[in-house]
């Protein structure tokens, strides 16, 4: 749509509430469909963000609502764009991972962790770095910009997928034999990477009187045998950007893990380079007022007016406030995770301002059933 077209049309739309403050909301929304939104992923060819908030709000039943919506995108949305997240991924390769290297290397050869030159020209933190392994856990988890941005590591360190075949994980352990000379070599440690979790029920969940499931058991029931030697490599689950609920989450599932697959005196670390602090999510329970509180409230009002629960799955289940009751007001630029509120993303049954490219297709194997 032409911009101007479309800039016309969201004054159109525009609750009576916001029509005096909408040149000042335009010039807002310009700026930032300009620097961010317009290259949001999952729109279509030509779509851009103006037009796509005009018909979001047009959805909404009246000026109050629309207003409401409006004043949540402008004050709440926190939108992550793809220049952002690779200041992330390079801040993990660069900072995280080698302060890690030099905390574990410094209490293994009696140095303090300050003295950095001291540890890191030590010839045990070139053996620990070289016997480091960084595995993808989805394809969010751009492991091919964190080779980029590592300085020092082989490119023999790194894939793409947790889930390695025999070959793979044998021939990744014999070029880490080859390079250091040892031929009894295994990794020290193991690098779990992924972009975001803000719920952390991915990598690892349970349910009363079930078994823990995830990506992690998987991890530890399929590829982790193939890279053990006599001692367990120490695990790190290493997250770009969580929510403080993912990683309370995670921590207090892995103290749990009956019977772990690794060293019960080194459990599983989970780090992160930024994490969402609790004053992100949607505040739609009861609790001390905040400046965004109104905000909160209304939009609050709206998402359940508006919910329809045959955008539930087997996989969600119930969204009204995102997987896991997340309520994040959060989009990344390659797509809107399900733990934000579904007013932003859910495209079935309304139209979406960040429509979300769904991982699990239930609905297209439910439309396509019987199909020959």
């Amino acid at each position: 749509m032409n911009p101007e077209l479309a800039e016309n049309l969201l004054r159109a739309v525009v609750g009576a509430g916001a029509e005096e403050d909408f040149p000042d909301h335009l010039g807002v929304l310009r700026q930032m469909a300009i620097c961010k939104y317009d290259a949001y992923e999952q729109y279509g060819p030509g779509r851009q963000f103006i037009e796509c908030l005009a018909l979001w709000l047009a959805q909404f039943q009246d000026d109050a609502d629309r207003d409401a919506a409006l004043r949540f995108v402008r004050q709440r949305l926190i939108y992550v764009s793809d220049e952002e997240m690779r200041h992330l991924v390079n801040l993990m390769a660069r900072d995280r991972v080698p302060t890690v290297l030099r905390r574990r290397v410094a209490d293994q050869i009696g140095v303090p962790n300050y003295r950095v030159s001291a540890v890191q020209n030590h010839p045990e933190f070139q053996v620990a770095t070289r016997a480091s392994l960084f595995l993808g856990m989805s394809d969010g988890a751009r492991i091919d910009q964190f080779r980029r941005h590592s300085q020092g590591i082989s490119n023999e360190q790194f894939a793409m997928t947790y889930e390695l075949s025999d070959r793979r994980a044998a021939s990744l352990v014999e070029e880490l034999r080859t390079d250091i000379g040892d031929g009894s070599a295994w990794f020290k440690h193991i690098f779990l990477v992924d972009d975001f979790s803000g719920s952390g029920r991915t990598i690892l969940r349970s349910s009363p009187g079930e078994a823990f499931e995830g990506r992690l058991v998987r991890f530890a029931s399929d590829t982790l045998p193939k890279l053990i030697g006599d001692d367990y490599p120490k695990l790190f689950i290493s997250l770009y950007l969580a929510t403080a609920q993912a990683l309370n989450h995670l921590r207090s599932a892995i103290a749990n893990y009956p019977n772990p697959p690794w060293s019960a005196n080194d459990p599983p670390e989970v780090i992160s380079v930024m994490a969402m602090d609790g004053d992100v999510p949607l505040r739609h329970h009861v609790g001390a007022p905040t400046a965004s509180s109104d905000i909160d409230r209304d939009f609050d009002r709206m998402l359940h007016d508006y919910y329809d629960e045959s955008v539930e799955d087997e996989h969600k289940g119930r969204v009204v406030h995102g997987y896991a009751d997340c309520s994040l007001p959060l989009v990344l630029s390659h797509n809107t995770p399900n733990n934000s509120v579904y007013l932003l993303w859910e495209k079935e049954k309304q139209y979406a301002l960040f429509p979300r490219f769904e991982r699990h297709q239930a609905r297209l194997r439910d439309d396509y059933a019987g199909v020959s």
